[in-house]
């Protein structure tokens, strides 16, 4: 639990950051993306403050269901951004602190994505799951946010930056989005047959 705990002062932490950031380099991309992670943060807070709840099944599909709702509310604003991003060929240039910065919160995130698939084989509590995908959207985005970072610095030319920041950006959007609606498919269906076999019990 307590390691839960620190994974959402390390998101916090970042957000911050990176908000504080876009404020200092007056960029728009930047403090939105620490704005995100900061939103990240308070959702899977709340979540895990949900699991030392007494809650029935039902209920936690329910929860379920919200989260999957923030993160298609969460990801289709960021895809806005991105597309704007994309679509005016922006590629901004960024400090070497910021980029040192989002590689290594990239890292973590990477590695704790993959325990947490991991673990939610072993472990199918709606709530618990609901965490591990959201921490999983939030390691893509910051792949993404580590490529515009990189990308001007070590490859100079506007149209490439322009070329893959467009790619990588779209499938990002793509695979998350598409998560968020798995998310309320599956906890429709699993709703459903909780409440069957409630009706059928009676």
């Amino acid at each position: 639990a307590l390691g839960l705990y620190f994974e959402q002062i390390i998101n916090a932490v970042y957000g911050i950051f990176k908000t504080a950031s876009g404020v200092i380099l007056g960029s728009a991309w930047v403090g939105a993306d620490g704005l995100y992670n900061l939103a990240q943060a308070l959702i899977q807070l709340v979540q895990i403050l949900r699991r030392k709840k007494k809650l029935s099944l039902i209920q936690q599909w329910k929860s379920y269901r919200i989260c999957g709702w923030l993160v298609l509310a969460m990801h289709l604003t960021m895809t806005g951004l991105v597309y704007q991003m994309t679509r005016m060929g922006r590629s901004e240039e960024y400090p070497g602190y910021l980029i040192l910065g989002t590689a290594a919160f990239v890292f973590y995130k990477l590695i704790s994505a993959v325990v947490d698939v991991a673990k939610d084989r072993k472990n199918k509590a709606p709530i618990d799951s609901s965490v591990m995908l959201l921490d999983l959207a939030q390691a893509l985005f910051s792949i993404f946010s580590l490529q515009v970072a990189m990308i001007r610095q070590f490859e100079g030319s506007e149209n490439f930056a322009a070329l893959m920041n467009n790619i990588t950006g779209t499938a990002v959007c793509i695979l998350v989005v598409g998560m968020g609606f798995y998310m309320l498919r599956r906890s429709r269906r699993e709703m459903k047959k909780l409440e069957e076999t409630e009706n059928g019990r009676i």
